[in-house]
């Protein structure tokens, strides 16, 4: 492995482990994320509870961890002494777990046959995931990791404050999808750059036909457990 292979290699375990901190740090939710498990997480999850663990074993008895591994208490002091400058970021990165139980429980269960279209990439100005029915109609997900989780609002193309759900939120977000598309496109990134441009040329036209559900899904937990989600359908106007 090569220098440049090595430092990539470091910054992805430092992600995983950044995301296992931080959601460990989430009441109930860090709690539901030690608990639940490994075949029930996604793979990312999966990964950065692992490298948690491997950090605390750098920490504790490597021959005392089979006999006494720390659980999501010790888990959390970990999270709190390491890494306490990640915990403004604890409720964005539970979301994770939202998006969880939208892609395997809520859209499956509701939208048999739905492929998911997006990136899967993270961050803002974006939809957490878009779906196609078999029947043609498009499916785009708000999710969060908690019931108690509030709508996300911004400024809207027309300056003012809108809310996740409104008919403004969505069409802000189209625009978004088109200007990241044509920075895209001026990095080089041309395929990138095609997909995000069909996907809102799709959505902007179905939007017009009544053909997009846009819901909200949001992963709901009894004490430490998983215990499904709850969704709901936005009003959406063409």
């Amino acid at each position: 492995m090569d220098g440049w292979d090595a430092a990539g290699e470091a910054w992805k375990g430092l992600g995983k482990l950044a995301t296992g901190l931080v959601i460990t740090a989430v009441p109930v939710v860090g709690v539901a994320y030690w608990t639940m498990p490994e075949d029930k997480l996604p793979p990312y999850l999966r990964d950065s509870r692992n490298t948690v663990k491997e950090a605390g074993k750098a920490l504790v008895a490597w021959d005392q961890w089979s006999d006494n591994p720390p659980g999501p208490a010790a888990a959390r002091d970990l999270a709190d002494e390491t890494h306490s400058p990640l915990h403004g970021d604890a409720n964005r990165q539970s979301e994770l777990l939202g998006e969880y139980a939208a892609e395997r429980h809520a859209v499956p269960e509701h939208y048999p046959g739905a492929v998911r279209l997006d990136d899967g990439a993270f961050g803002n100005n974006r939809f957490d995931q878009v779906y196609r029915t078999p029947d043609g109609r498009y499916v785009v997900v708000e999710a969060k990791g908690s019931t108690k989780a509030a709508l996300g609002v911004r400024k809207g193309y027309s300056g003012r404050l809108v809310t996740q759900g409104t008919s403004e939120y969505f069409k802000t977000i189209l625009n978004d999808m088109e200007r990241r598309a044509t920075r895209n496109e001026r990095k080089g990134l041309l395929d990138s750059a095609a997909a995000e441009l069909r996907l809102m040329n799709d959505l902007r036209v179905t939007l017009k036909q009544g053909k997009v559900d846009y819901i909200l899904v949001k992963a709901d937990f009894n004490g430490a457990h998983y215990a499904g989600y709850e969704m709901k359908q936005f009003d959406l106007p063409k």
